[in-house]
Parts: structure tokens; C-alpha cells; sequence
């Protein structure tokens, strides 16, 4: 879009994204607050803040926790549809 500026994401060096996969894996008291990337598939974890917005730690996607959709647009517009923003 015009005028919006694009984000620069840093990327994980490969060790620091085992880590967090290997103790996403281990972590067995957080299974109601996982939930899997749309884009790329990898284990993110609900906050403690009981947000539904997620931002996945690995390829820096915005995603909806409720219905598990890729948010591309604003995620104010996200929820003020059928998600409500916190549970």
C-alpha cells in the first residue's frame, strides 16, 4: 500500500529457533495455549495475556488465535468481526 512503510524483521539465527522449538516441545502445561502457524507451521504460544492476536516467533506472521486465519489486513478490523480480541 502507498505510503505504509514496510517493517524490517530480524531473523533468528538458526540455534535461538531450536531452542524455542525444542521448549514449545517440552513444555507440556501450555497444550490449550498452542496453536500452529497458518503460514509456516511452526508451535506459537498464546500470551499470558489471554490475547488472540499472535505474531509468530518464526517467520513473523500475524495470525488469530480463535480461528487460526492469517491476518493480513488491520488487526483492529480482525476483531471487531466474529473474533473478539481476548478470552
Amino acid at each position: 500500500m502507498p505510503g505504509l512503510e514496510t517493517a524490517v524483521v530480524p531473523t533468528l539465527p538458526p540455534d535461538v529457533k531450536l531452542q524455542i522449538q525444542a521448549q514449545l516441545e517440552v513444555n507440556l502445561d501450555c497444550g490449550k495455549k498452542r496453536c500452529h502457524c497458518p503460514m509456516c507451521k511452526q508451535v506459537s504460544l498464546k500470551g499470558r495475556d489471554n490475547n488472540n492476536h499472535i505474531r509468530c516467533w518464526n517467520c513473523k506472521s500475524d495470525f488469530c488465535f480463535l480461528c487460526r486465519q492469517r491476518i493480513t489486513s488491520s488487526v483492529t478490523s480482525h476483531y471487531s468481526g466474529p473474533c473478539v480480541q481476548h478470552s
